[in-house]
């Protein structure tokens, strides 16, 4: 392996690699339909790396081969296996691999932890790197920052943010998100459809929120609705996020709605200013050529004399 040169080839059980350990899970893996097929035509395109523990090894490299392995029947596999992962060689594989994009902002943060355990002048020596090579903000370069908070993440979350590519922005929030609320997080990505632009705005509400009440408590109470359809709870999420952060926006939107449902029903479509923020409401009327005259103006009347001036009330 040219990273590490002095790792020795070997071939290795899959069920001694021990894929729970994420200490050096930091690149993301290639779409695992096009590595299972390639690796099903050619077979492991380069060996993975591991290092020796107590019991077994962990992956330095390879993360997302070894369950296509698994999947295709294999119970072994060749491999190249380290005593130790020296910071000297790690710090060119990563540089490397951040050349290329395949660097995560949570894999950048594991590679923080790693650093963090060495010897201080290691840790030194590695500021460059982390500053200069891999770019991880100031602010988890700072004394202050607890290196190892990224190995306490619900796993689930973790594997999300590493996956989807979470900036340092969201990972950052999260670092002052109680324990309770990452693991009630990790429960609603599972399930619910979530695109990372959902995620990062249910992410920023709820510090905003936990800032303005003091706790997490309201964001704890939130329960996904029950619906079939992965995107129908993922949205309803975010509402909920949103109207814990803004009660009196959505709490004018619900009865907004309600009035805009009525006026459909009469073919009056009527639409309030974005976020309620000026004085007018702008009306369309539907009318058909076998419409009776007289009983429109009735209806537009009535409309305007009840549900328009209602819409009208709520601005």
């Amino acid at each position: 392996m040219r990273w590490f040169p002095g790792a020795t080839e070997v071939e290795v059980p899959l069920s001694g690699i021990d894929l729970g350990d994420h200490e050096y899970n930091v690149c993301r893996p290639p779409e695992r339909e096009r590595l299972l097929e390639t690796v099903k035509k050619f077979g492991a395109l380069e060996r993975p790396v591991l290092v020796k523990k107590q019991k077994g090894w962990t992956a330095v490299t390879g993360h997302g081969l070894f369950p296509v392995l698994k999947d295709l029947g294999h119970d072994r596999c060749g491999a190249c296996i380290l005593n130790a992962v020296h910071w000297e060689e790690y710090a060119r594989f990563l540089l490397w691999k951040n050349l290329h994009g395949e660097l995560s902002a949570l894999g950048k943060l594991r590679v923080l932890s790693f650093v963090a355990r060495q010897p201080t002048g290691t840790r030194e020596n590695a500021l460059a790197v982390l500053r200069e090579g891999l770019h991880i903000p100031e602010y988890f370069l700072s004394s202050r920052y607890d290196a190892g908070w990224v190995e306490s993440l619900p796993a689930g979350l973790a594997r999300y943010l590493h996956l989807r590519d979470a900036g340092f922005k969201i990972l950052k929030n999260l670092r002052d998100f109680p324990d309770e609320l990452l693991g009630r997080m990790a429960g609603w990505i599972e399930g619910p459809f979530l695109t990372l632009n959902m995620f990062r705005e249910i992410a920023d509400l709820s510090l905003d929120i936990m800032r303005r009440d003091g706790g997490a408590e309201t964001l704890l109470a939130i329960e996904p609705a029950a619906a079939e359809d992965p995107r129908a709870v993922g949205d309803s999420l975010l509402s909920a996020v949103r109207g814990l952060r803004y009660p009196r926006y959505f709490d004018l939107k619900e009865k907004a709605d309600a009035i805009t449902a009525t006026l459909r029903g009469k073919g009056i479509d009527a639409a309030p200013p974005p976020f309620f923020e000026g004085d007018q409401v702008a009306v369309t009327l539907r009318v058909g050529r076998r419409d009776d005259r007289r009983k429109l103006k009735e209806k537009i009347s009535q409309a305007l004399d009840n549900e328009v001036e209602e819409l009208l009330d709520l601005l």
